[in-house]
């Protein structure tokens, strides 16, 4: 971070491109939300408690949850096949109705351990229930049903090695710090750019507001059992 923060950095709101493309998606996955319902009305229930925001910001390159509303890139989602647009936002859903943030209660130190064990249980539900999982999405196959707490013992005494990329965003990085491949622009999209001087441009979307707190994840509790 010290040489970015030597580089001048400025920021700009999503372009009338990026506004028309957050229109289009929201719709996609407006529609998805309704098919899940029929397809898998347990999870399509869950999906109906959240509120669906598009964002073209340098904060969520992909899509994240607050437990109250889904932010997503409209980019990221468009490189999707409709199946896979499908499996990320059940995948989401997922990450709420089982409550993983409130979960890393005492792991924060090793987040990024958590994260892959998160996903790993999340995407192994979503396989078996016959979800299609993007390739080289993390999965321990091996692992396979095991809980989150017990995949992260894993990785962190060194008995499962982290691999796969995480299918959303859980934490927020700094303008300029490094992203995930295919989020920086080798896509054809990127909510950061980087001048032949080394100037950054990250894109801010007023519509991204994420506000969590544990009284939200207690909420999912009755949800779940509600749906």
């Amino acid at each position: 971070m010290s040489e970015i923060n030597e580089k001048k950095v400025s920021f700009s709101p999503p372009s009338e491109e990026d506004e028309g493309a957050k229109t289009a998606a929201l719709q996609d996955w407006t529609d998805d939300r309704m098919k899940l319902l029929g397809w898998r009305p347990f999870i399509g229930t869950l999906a109906m408690n959240l509120e669906l925001i598009p964002v073209v910001d340098h904060r969520c390159p992909t899509a994240s949850t607050d437990g109250k509303r889904i932010f997503f890139n409209p980019h990221f989602l468009n490189d999707l096949t409709n199946d896979e647009r499908m499996t990320i936002l059940a995948h989401e859903i997922w990450h709420c109705g089982l409550s993983h943030f409130m979960r890393e209660h005492g792991r924060i130190e090793d987040h990024e351990m958590w994260n892959h064990a998160i996903d790993h249980e999340v995407n192994s539900l979503l396989e078996d229930d016959g979800f299609k999982i993007p390739g080289g999405a993390i999965l321990y196959r091996p692992y396979k049903g095991e809980s989150a707490e017990t995949v992260f013992e894993l990785i962190k005494n060194g008995t499962i090695e982290m691999r796969g990329q995480c299918l959303d965003d859980h934490g927020n990085s700094a303008p300029g710090e490094d992203t995930e491949p295919g989020q920086d622009g080798s896509d054809g999209w990127s909510t950061i750019e980087v001048d032949g001087d080394g100037n950054i441009t990250a894109k801010v979307d007023s519509d991204f507001r994420p506000r969590r707190s544990d009284d939200v994840w207690k909420e999912w509790k009755n949800k779940m059992m509600a749906a």
